[in-house]
């Protein structure tokens, strides 16, 4: 799995616990158990660390 994504899933505290925050470790836990670990990433404001409640999911695939 990339690099943050790997992080973020190992270490869901650093996702903050807002809903959508919730909604990306969802996303993970199936990219995870589907085997798509290594052709997709996570970018924007979850990638440097600084998302907030009102953030949105951006994923490289």
């Amino acid at each position: 799995m990339p690099e943050r994504l790997t992080t973020l899933h190992k270490s869901t505290d650093l996702l903050g616990g807002s809903p959508v925050s919730e909604d990306l470790l969802t996303i993970v836990d199936w990219i995870t158990r589907e085997g798509f670990t290594d052709v997709t990433d996570v970018t924007g404001s979850f990638l440097v660390g600084v998302a907030g409640p009102r953030s949105d999911i951006d994923l490289v695939c």
